[in-house]
């Protein structure tokens, strides 16, 4: 019995509804997929925080949280198309692709109160923008050097504005060269014990009543503060007793120790040579170059520690190496200077010395302690 064959019709229609269909479903797909587009904000200078916010397409921005910045105002957020740069409307503006809106700052003026302290000066006032290089005109004083216009113990001379408000200013005067060094005493210095000791060179930092401030221009050597961790009395430290004692004997000859004036420090002992305090580091030792602690290479030899407040330092067109170094008391001034007690720590002698040793007279000195 032959079966007979059954033809399937499709309706005349359905090839035609294929491609309608597919239409619609990219057209659901586009307009119920909304892509995300990311906003960043960078904050328009070097050590600020990136921000992002994640926006949908025809989305306006969420207004972001203030910014802060010190010594500037805050202008608002900017974005740069074809046209330039213009500042960006959250209210209006939308976003449909990857933004960036970055933040613009305005310069704040500053004025500085100058007080020629004796001097002369041609104005009283000195304003200056943040984050704008400058240099403050010297006054005059007869008889006396420029040393620096200061605000307690910082050099307001040139450079960036430190503050954030206005701020008075002081001049300072010297009776001597800024830079000045004297050459006494000798010790170790170059690591060649073959060629013997160096001559000691040291900063001139003060001059008063015909006596000469020094501080070596070196680290000399390191040894403990005192027996007792964190022990700030100089009287009975270790290094008050070396350095009066044995560095005393021979590192200066006989005729070199007439020169060196006994003075009376306020920890109540009277001492040839002691260490700085934190008042000489802040009101005496004026240039911020020379409060740095640059080790001789016979210390760096013996492996002082580099690792406290140590940065490279360009000075008379060579670089130094620098390292902190110990106070008498117990203190920090500028991550430089400080007592630590029974470690091994960098010392930088100071001392008094009479101005016949600079001039090549006989000296006036006065009693021994």
């Amino acid at each position: 019995m032959n079966k007979e064959k059954r033809r399937i019709s499709l309706p005349w229609w359905l090839p035609y509804s294929i491609p309608v269909v597919l239409f619609a479903v990219i057209m659901i797909f586009i307009f119920t997929d909304t892509p995300e587009y990311t906003v960043k904000f960078p904050p328009g200078y070097d050590g600020g925080r990136d921000r992002t916010e994640t926006v949908e397409r025809k989305d306006t921005v969420p207004v972001p949280d203030d910014i802060y910045r010190p010594g500037y105002t805050f202008a608002g957020w900017w974005f740069k198309d074809e046209k330039g740069w213009r500042l960006w409307d959250f209210e209006n503006d939308k976003v449909y692709e990857d933004i960036t809106l970055t933040a613009r700052w305005e310069h704040v003026t500053y004025t500085m109160t100058l007080d020629a302290n004796g001097g002369e000066c041609d104005i009283t006032e000195y304003t200056v923008q943040s984050g704008v290089p400058y240099e403050m005109p010297a006054p005059t004083r007869e008889g006396y050097t420029f040393a620096g216009w200061y605000c307690g113990g910082q050099n307001m001379t040139k450079g960036i504005y430190p503050y954030i408000d206005d701020v008075p200013v002081k001049a300072r005067w010297v009776t001597y060269p800024l830079g000045m060094t004297v050459k006494i005493g000798r010790f170790e210095q170059d690591g060649d014990l073959d060629n013997g000791p160096e001559e000691i060179e040291w900063y001139v930092v003060d001059y008063k009543d015909g006596k000469y401030y020094l501080i070596s221009k070196y680290l000399l050597l390191q040894m403990p503060y005192s027996e007792e961790y964190r022990d700030p009395v100089w009287e009975t430290s270790l290094m008050r007793a070396y350095l009066n004692g044995e560095f005393f004997d021979t590192t200066f000859t006989e005729q070199e120790r007439q020169y060196i004036v006994p003075t009376s420090l306020p920890e109540g002992v009277t001492d040839r040579v002691f260490l700085l305090n934190e008042q000489d580091i802040k009101e005496t030792v004026v240039d911020v170059l020379l409060r740095m602690g640059i080790p001789s290479d016979y210390l760096l030899k013996q492996g002082v520690v580099l690792s406290n407040g140590c940065c490279d330092l360009m000075h008379q067109e060579k670089v130094y190496r620098t390292t902190w170094y110990c106070l008498r008391g117990n203190t920090e001034v500028d991550g430089w200077a400080y007592s630590l007690g029974d470690v091994q720590s960098p010392v930088r002698p100071a001392m008094w010395i009479d101005e016949s040793y600079v001039n090549g007279t006989s000296p006036e000195i006065g009693e021994e302690p």
